[in-house]
Parts: C-alpha cells; sequence; structure tokens
C-alpha cells in the first residue's frame, strides 16, 4: 500500500511539472510534435506516453543546438543589436552601398571602380600603355588620356637641373628674357651662329678657326688633314733638330716639280729655290728651336700663294734669333688644300722634336 501511495505522488508531481512545461515544447514553439496527457488516461500507460514526450523533447533541443536555421522562428528582435560579426561567410545578397557595400558581386579585371552617383559604382576602362588617368572636371568620369602640354601656358622649373636630349622649338627662342630668331636651315661646316643685337641670328665663319692640330716628336715629317677654307694660316714650332735641318711644306700628298720659293735670311739677300725646297724656315744648319707662320690663299681655281716668317733661337741667352722670310707658290689650279706635310729638306734623320703644327682656316 506504501509503494503505491509514493508512486502516486510522484506520478502527479510528474504530470503537474510537465503540464507547466508543455507550452514552452508545443510544436507552436519548438516544432516538436508531444502526447497530450487526459484526465481518462490510465496510470499505468504514463511511462510510455513519458518516455515518447522526452524523446521528442530532447530531439528538438539537439536541433537547436546543432543545426544554422530553426524553420519556425521568423522573427529574432536581439538579432538587430548583434553588434559586430566576428566570423562567417557572407553568402545573401549583395551589399548595398546605402549599408557599406558596393552592390556588385563581380568586377571587370584591372578596371578601376568610381562612384558614378551617391548610391552606386561603376568603372573605368582601361586606357592603352602609357596614358594618365585624367580628371574631366566637376559631374564627368576620370577617363585616360594621352599626355599633351599646353603651349599656351607659362611654366616655371625652380630646380637646379633641367635636362633635355632633344629640343624642339619654332623659330624663336627666349634665354634670359631676350627673343632669338634662328634661320629655318643649318649652316655650313665649321660656322657659328651670331646675333645683330637684335637677336636675330645668322651664320657666321669666324675669323681663323682651328682646323687640325698634330704634335708629336722624334720624326722626319708629320702630316695634318683638315677642312676646306679659301685662307689657311699655319702656325708651326719644334724646340730642336738631331742637327742642321731646314723644313719644307707640300700639300695634298703631292712632290712633285710645281712648287718654288722666294727666300731671305737675317735680312739678306733673297734666294730662289725650286723643286719641293718651298718655304725654308731658319738659316742653314740651325739645330735649336725654331718658330713661323705661313699665310696661303686657297682656292681651287687659283695658283697656291703664300706669304711666311719665322725664327730660329742661334744661342746665347740674350742672342737675337735667326729670321726668315718670303714666299712661296705651288702652281694647282685644281683643288683647294685639304693636307700638308711638313718635312726636313737636307735629309732623313734630322728628328723634330717636339714639332708642332696647327692649321686655322677662315673663308673672310
Amino acid at each position: 500500500m506504501k509503494n503505491i501511495i509514493t508512486s502516486f505522488i510522484i506520478s502527479v508531481v510528474v504530470v503537474v511539472g510537465f503540464a507547466n512545461l508543455y507550452p514552452l515544447f508545443k510544436n507552436d514553439n519548438l516544432g516538436a510534435t508531444l502526447t497530450t496527457l487526459n484526465s481518462s488516461d490510465n496510470l499505468v500507460d504514463f511511462p510510455t506516453t513519458y518516455n515518447a514526450n522526452n524523446t521528442a523533447i530532447n530531439t528538438e533541443l539537439g536541433l537547436i543546438s546543432g543545426t544554422t536555421t530553426i524553420p519556425s522562428i521568423t522573427t529574432l528582435t536581439g538579432l538587430t543589436t548583434i553588434g559586430t560579426i566576428g566570423t562567417g561567410v557572407w553568402e545573401a545578397t549583395d551589399v548595398g552601398v546605402a549599408h557599406g557595400g558596393t552592390g556588385k558581386s563581380a568586377w571587370t579585371q584591372y578596371l578601376i571602380p568610381y562612384a558614378d552617383t551617391t548610391t552606386s559604382f561603376s568603372q573605368i576602362a582601361i586606357g592603352t600603355s602609357g596614358q594618365f588617368l585624367t580628371s574631366g572636371g566637376a559631374g564627368v568620369a576620370p577617363s585616360f588620356t594621352t599626355s599633351a602640354i599646353n603651349q599656351a601656358l607659362d611654366y616655371s622649373f625652380t630646380g637646379t637641373y633641367f635636362g633635355i636630349d632633344n629640343l624642339y622649338a619654332s623659330s624663336t627662342l627666349n634665354i634670359a628674357g631676350v627673343d632669338y630668331t634662328f634661320p629655318s636651315t643649318d649652316g655650313a661646316s665649321s660656322t657659328v651662329f651670331m646675333t645683330d643685337g637684335a637677336g636675330a641670328m645668322t651664320s657666321y665663319r669666324p675669323d681663323w678657326h682651328l682646323l687640325d692640330v698634330v704634335e708629336t716628336t722624334a720624326v722626319d715629317n708629320a702630316t695634318s688633314t683638315f677642312a676646306t677654307a679659301e685662307n689657311l694660316m699655319l702656325v708651326y714650332s719644334w724646340t730642336a733638330c738631331a742637327t742642321g735641318c731646314n723644313a719644307r711644306v707640300t700639300f695634298n700628298g703631292l712632290s712633285d716639280g710645281n712648287y718654288g720659293s722666294h727666300i731671305s735670311v737675317d735680312n739678306g739677300a733673297f734666294t730662289d729655290a725650286s723643286d719641293v725646297d718651298f718655304m725654308t724656315t731658319s738659316n742653314s744648319g740651325g739645330t735649336a728651336a725654331t718658330q713661323g707662320v705661313v699665310y696661303i690663299k686657297n682656292v681651287s681655281s687659283q695658283r697656291k700663294l703664300a706669304t711666311f716668317s719665322g725664327s730660329t733661337f742661334a744661342g746665347g741667352s740674350t742672342a737675337p734669333s735667326d729670321s726668315a722670310e718670303g714666299s712661296g707658290v705651288w702652281d694647282n689650279t685644281s683643288a683647294q688644300i685639304t693636307s700638308l706635310n711638313i718635312e726636313s729638306s737636307d735629309t732623313v734623320g734630322r728628328n723634330f722634336t717636339n714639332l708642332k703644327i696647327y692649321v686655322y682656316g677662315t673663308n673672310n
């Protein structure tokens, strides 16, 4: 009898407790299907009904803890205040601009996004190699354009260096505030530009511009080759000669019989020379330092007339030098002089020491 009373009390407690908890787990709240206890049910059937409901509740609770969706829940008010979502992958509709997104799920590769309206994004078409992204001003999308310099603007470069590989300018070039106007064609060889004082530049060949330099030593002769000029000036010198020697000059590699000279040494009588003995510049037998200057009229259709003067150090620290002067001719009327050879007029083995030849020319 005692056991019957105890079982009855437990059953009442279980029934009352289950009745209180049942609203939480009924189908409308969680989705589990439970068996309802009726007053006409027998006590002996209670364990079966209890165990079945308990299994259904456990199953539903297991789904809640392990699933990502609860089909019967349509509103979760607290989710709107959840705050920062730290993990997870968004796989729903593209997030719009109003919510911090772009409203796009894909972009064209290499194109540049930009806001085409206040609520949408678009892309700028890519330009060609070397183009610049250029603003189109307010209300216009930027675009890629080829670089260009506005020639109507003034530019001021303040750096310490401004280098230009190739400068292309109009006929007028401003330097330090002065306008220089250049001709449309280049000048002749060996000419320079000269201003007329008002900025007009003309091509001009300066007086006695250097054509060639020969410097050598311990030789019997030396050759100089140079550009053509209507007037030539030869300035030559040597510091010593191995033994007494005179010098002669031949032109364009021709040692023919078309040379002649008229020479006076130390204001003595003039001596004529023929063959290739042209322009003797020192007294015969001199071995000391010698120098001289030769002027030649160099017109192809005319005989090449020359005048010269020179001197040789005679010896002693204060002794006056020996001097020579005269004139010469190369009887050629078919070519201008473009090379010369200075050599000993006596014999080989004279060995000019520190021989120097400076060739100047002018067309003036």
